[in-house]
């Protein structure tokens, strides 16, 4: 059934859970369809139970991992690992989600009967202490493209792209949790073709740790550069770039306990 390679790309660091890394990992061997090989960036040191998750899988073939020798971040590790892929076709995966069993068979299929399609992707079901939430992505792409002036229009754990027309456009851009829809802005721009499935083939860990650390003047920092792209490569006009920035901004130098509010009524 699959005639289409691709490879899995995944990176970790410190503060990743050993226990979600490895049901992380062993959910994507438990697809119906398994990758040509999956590369795992180690970004800088890890804790030592992670480092025994990465050994016990390194046993296994079509395993490959690369130790940094310090951390330099998602986007950095990223664009790392994308020089180690041999296969037309990349698919991202975090170090701490569930690839549903069949999401790489529904994606192949899918990418079967939208040949022309570069970059696609799927919902995802957010799971935390309080519930549940389903992010939708929109699915055509006028869509996408009128969605990405406002919103990331991927959810990046659920991507499959292919991997020249991302080495094209120089990689992840150096930006702090927002490197993939400054990454979508570039590729939009250079008119590739996009599409998402509306499916939920990932689950997703939430919860209000991972609110709380979505603030602070690191984050501001990388909003001002995100709408700077955004701008840069048509996205969107100057003045609602600068409106965006200063909304977003002010969101993130607020108390945690705002931020997930606003964060659960408005930004999923």
């Amino acid at each position: 059934m699959n005639n289409i390679d691709f490879t899995v790309l995944i990176s970790t660091y410190w503060n990743d859970d050993e226990e979600r890394l490895k049901k992380a990992l062993s959910s994507i061997y438990n697809n119906t369809i398994k990758p040509k090989e999956i590369i795992l960036i180690i970004d800088g040191d890890i804790k030592g139970e992670s480092m025994k998750v990465v050994n016990e899988f390194k046993k296994r073939k079509d395993f490959i991992s690369y130790k940094l020798t310090k951390n330099i971040g998602l986007a950095q590790a990223l664009n790392f690992g994308l020089k180690k892929v041999t296969t037309e076709w990349v698919a991202r995966a975090d170090a701490d989600d569930i690839n549903l069993s069949y999401r790489f068979e529904k994606q192949i299929n899918f990418l079967k009967e939208n040949n022309k399609i570069d970059l696609f992707g799927s919902a995802i079901k957010e799971i935390s202490d309080d519930g549940y939430f389903i992010r939708s992505t929109p699915l055509t792409e006028n869509e996408i493209i009128k969605y990405a002036k406002k919103r990331n229009p991927f959810n990046h754990m659920t991507v499959m792209f292919r991997l020249n027309k991302i080495l094209e456009v120089g990689g992840y851009p150096d930006l702090l949790k927002m490197q993939d829809y400054a990454l979508w802005a570039k590729l939009i721009s250079k008119k590739i073709r996009v599409k998402n499935m509306s499916e939920v083939l990932v689950h997703v860990s939430g919860g209000s740790n991972l609110i709380r650390r979505r603030g602070g003047l690191n984050y501001v920092m990388s909003e001002i550069k995100l709408q700077y792209y955004l701008y840069r490569n048509n996205i969107k006009k100057l003045h609602n770039a600068l409106f965006d920035c200063f909304q977003r901004s002010i969101i993130f130098l607020l108390p945690s306990y705002f931020r997930k509010i606003i964060y659960e009524k408005f930004l999923r």
